[in-house]
């Protein structure tokens, strides 16, 4: 991981306290629009929204992976692992949670779409033209109007996948310690397990001696009678040979436990390294999809700002540093509408989500 230079930091630090200063305001400001005139690095920026979209999917498809391992989970494990059918109604859940917010989400964008259009062509545009008192007036109270709309859409699509986030984060954390929890069992029951797969070995290996040396005694032919396995009824090797059968079957059994252990153990593995290699895409999608919920608030809280600027007066409308913020404003408008666009035709398109 690349550590900040001392200048950094301190540049950082100073900025932390006291702010940019105008020097550097003014250079950040001209860097970024000298980037949002770059036909090509618009694209990028589109493409970096649009891409949520694909991540979304990717996400999606994961629920549905998750939720067929589940229903083979549950199928192979049965009631032999208590709590796994709660877990599997759960994630179920979840996936209908999500698509939920995935709709929503394309009422978002559609709404974001509306307003930043409006945001740019209409309000930007009327702050960007201001020449007289009149014009400067007229500007704060459009800006202040605009900023009392109510897009209430956003704040529950952003507090819906917040939620998502945070419930299966809760999810993935009980899931890997009852995962944990039944490892440790079904360890505990294959050690014990294969104890007594050792013993009875020993035992039947012993009780074959036995049956052969009672054979021997009893024929000369008895070698060959025990190599293909002719029962020989009465007294000692008839009872050696029932308990050999004995031994044998409870053998199997043992045996058979054990193959079934050591099969839900890979399940359980595979389960924990699905979990653990989705869980930082879940969050990262998540975070995205939360910025771009809170579109309106960035623009709302630029409004105030913009307004709150205009307030100073007429010069303070029109000095050059403050123009070129608001060119600045309306460039990122446009990779933010295309790319918002780009976002809602790609999941309208997606028929396995509606």
């Amino acid at each position: 991981m690349a550590t900040l230079t001392p200048e950094f930091q301190a540049t950082l630090l100073r900025w932390q306290q006291e702010g940019p200063t105008e020097s550097e305001r003014e250079q950040f400001v001209d860097d970024a629009i000298a980037q949002l005139n770059d036909s090509e690095q618009v694209k990028k920026f589109q493409a970096n929204i649009a891409e949520i979209a694909d991540a979304s999917m990717t996400i999606d498809k994961t629920f549905s992976d998750i939720g067929r391992a589940f229903d083979w989970i549950v199928k192979l494990l049965g009631s032999s692992a208590s709590g796994i059918k709660g877990y599997h109604d759960q994630w179920k859940e979840f996936q209908q949670r999500w698509r939920t917010c995935l709709h929503q989400s394309i009422d978002v964008a559609t709404d974001s779409i509306e307003f930043l259009k409006r945001f740019d062509k209409i309000y930007l545009t009327q702050v960007e033209n201001i020449k007289t008192e009149e014009d400067r007036q007229a500007a704060i109270k459009a800006l202040q109007e605009f900023t009392e709309e109510k897009h209430d859409g956003s704040v529950q699509m952003s507090q819906g996948f917040l939620g998502i986030k945070r419930d299966i984060e809760d999810f993935v954390r009980r899931f890997d310690q009852w995962v944990a929890d039944q490892g440790t069992a079904l360890s505990g029951e294959a050690n014990q397990l294969r104890d007594d797969i050792n013993r009875l070995q020993g035992e039947i290996e012993s009780l074959d001696a036995k049956i052969r040396d009672a054979k021997l005694a009893m024929a000369i032919t008895g070698g060959f009678l025990f190599f293909i396995g002719l029962a020989v009824a009465g007294g000692v090797l008839a009872s050696l040979q029932s308990k050999r059968r004995e031994k044998a079957n409870e053998l199997q059994g043992k045996q058979s436990r054990l193959e079934a252990i050591k099969a839900k153990q890979q399940l359980l593995g595979q389960a924990k390294a699905a979990f653990d290699a989705w869980k930082p895409n879940i969050a990262l999608v998540c975070d995205k999809l939360v910025l771009f919920a809170e579109t309106w608030a960035s623009v709302r809280s630029q409004t105030l700002q913009f307004r709150d600027h205009i307030q100073g007066g007429l010069e303070a409308a029109t000095n050059k540093r403050f123009k070129s913020e608001i060119k600045l404003a309306r460039l990122v408008c446009i990779p933010l509408v295309d790319g918002l666009e780009k976002y809602k035709a790609q999941l309208q398109s997606t028929t396995n989500l509606f």
